[in-house]
């Protein structure tokens, strides 16, 4: 396997999210944005500048942090843990519908765990 590249794992996750708005699966696009959205959360810079006001085009622009594999893997995990605990829960309260929706998210979310770079 060669280098991990985050805009291919974009790509892919965009294709699977298409994908799932052509079935109309909503379980899949549930999951499918949340993780897309946890990728853009975590390439989030914070902003390091000292308080004040600037003003002109760009000043604000950073660029974002670049993920490894292994930070891609951590995020897909902590959603996957997330949903889990989630069946957990609602296993417990009797809320069968619920836990088999978030299940199939799961199930999906597996999709995208990319292998290990070899050591």
């Amino acid at each position: 396997m060669g280098e991990f590249e985050v805009g291919e794992f974009r790509a892919r996750l965009r294709a699977a999210v298409r994908e799932a708005l052509s079935s109309r699966d909503s379980a899949a696009i549930a999951a499918l944005r949340s993780l897309a959205s946890a990728i853009d959360n975590s390439e989030a810079v914070v902003s390091s500048s000292e308080p004040g006001v600037r003003i002109g085009v760009g000043v604000g622009d950073v660029e974002r942090r670049r993920l490894s594999l292994a930070d891609v893997n951590r995020i897909v995990a902590g959603e996957i843990a997330e949903r889990q605990e989630a069946v957990s829960q609602y296993e417990r309260l009797g809320r069968v519908d619920e836990a088999v929706a978030l299940r199939s998210q799961i199930s999906m979310l597996e999709r995208f765990r990319e292998a290990e770079a070899p050591g």
